[in-house]
């Protein structure tokens, strides 16, 4: 065989063997996939960027893009990624996901105006879309942050129509509980609330936290032994959840009222004789010695405006004691409960961030004679 045809040969067996060698679309499309369930964002952005440039006009392209801003750790990245998607790839089925996904990280960031814009937004965009009852819920916690409690609980309940899976339908109706007390207090629908969470969904997540409401909202009335009863109850079917390590605090200054053991699911006859408001001044019980010498807080902020300091004070009042608002260099922080140990304070920070989507930092206090320091944030 000539020499050039040798040569030929040769190029011919190499160029095959790269081709063979390279990874075919549904090859890509597979390790994309397998890198999103294990949650490996580094690997599939990778993967990804390699996928535009091999594949730059396939079918494909849209769901590699949503993968990969559900991938991104930076918010306003995600966010820009996400749009893209929405305005770029019109023909996309899973363009809704890309719109839950905007929902998410405005949520997780806490601006609450844009969240309330964006979910209206894109319920309009998309009607009929298997992501409604999430779009309708973000738009309520927006709401509700937003202190426009009417509107968030006409949310919330075409939320609890639309999505009956079990956990998701308890988590909305702690919510709706929520609305029912800031608008309503201690009154006759926020306890029947309570009553249908602790009975109806002793499984889901949401059922610790529901208990432990309803062991306030005895203590708030001044029945010590059914407050005791729940709290006790609690600890014993829900050892490991975050208010469990509340309520026993709780039944360590309960014990000052002697409690005795007493029913604290409430009945049909004392549910009727509540008021249909009761607005009384509640308060977080509990917490660290204003005095002590080393305490904890969680450190909200920092905010670059005082309504916006007060607004988040407003909407966490009456659930955290004490709350303190300070002005450093133009910026606003909260400082938020008192804590006797690092272990409290976590607690206190999970509750913030479950219950109110407020993210926080947790900050030591030390007292001398004369001044108060701060450190941690």
């Amino acid at each position: 065989m000539p020499k050039a045809s040798i040569a030929l040969a040769l190029v011919a067996a190499l160029c095959a063997r790269a081709h063979a060698a390279a990874p075919s679309e549904r090859d890509f499309l597979d390790r994309i996939r397998a890198h999103a369930r294990l949650g490996e964002s580094e690997k599939l952005r990778s993967l990804a960027a390699e996928f535009y440039r091999a594949y730059p006009k396939s079918d494909s392209v849209a769901e590699v893009r949503l993968y990969a801003a559900d991938a991104e750790e930076a918010p306003e990245e995600a966010i820009r990624q996400y749009r893209i998607l929405l305005e770029k790839y019109r023909y996309f089925k899973d363009r809704d996901r890309a719109a839950l996904g905007i929902c998410r990280t405005l949520y997780l960031l806490a601006r609450w105006g844009e969240l309330e814009a964006e979910s209206a937004r894109v319920l309009g965009l998309f009607p009929k879309s298997e992501h409604t009852a999430g779009f309708l819920l973000y738009r309520a916690k927006a709401l509700i942050h937003l202190e426009r409690f009417e509107e968030a609980l006409e949310g919330l309940r075409r939320v609890s129509e639309l999505n009956r899976e079990y956990d998701e339908l308890a988590a909305t109706l702690l919510v709706m509980a929520y609305v029912e007390r800031k608008t309503t207090g201690y009154s006759r629908a926020y306890l029947v609330s309570l009553r249908e969470l602790v009975t109806g969904f002793p499984e889901a997540p949401s059922a610790p936290g529901a208990l432990y409401l309803l062991g306030r909202f005895h203590e708030n009335r001044g029945d010590y032994g059914r407050a005791y009863s729940a709290y006790a109850d609690l600890m014993k079917r829900y050892p490991r959840a975050v208010e469990s390590g509340f309520a026993a605090g709780r039944m360590e200054e309960l014990k000052a009222h002697k409690p005795t053991p007493a029913p604290y699911l409430p009945e049909e006859a004392a549910i009727r004789q509540l008021d249909s408001i009761d607005l009384r001044h509640d308060s977080e019980p509990g917490g660290a010695d204003e005095e002590a010498e080393v305490a904890y807080a969680v450190a909200l902020g920092p905010f670059f405006s005082k309504a916006e300091a007060e607004r988040v004070r407003r909407i966490i009042s009456g659930e955290f004691s004490p709350i303190q608002s300070v002005a450093v260099a133009g910026r606003h922080l909260i400082y938020v409960g008192r804590a006797r140990d690092t272990d409290s304070a976590v607690s206190l920070k999970i509750r913030l961030a479950e219950e109110f989507a407020i993210n926080g930092n947790i900050v030591r206090i030390r007292r001398d004679e004369n001044r108060r320091y701060i450190y941690g944030d």
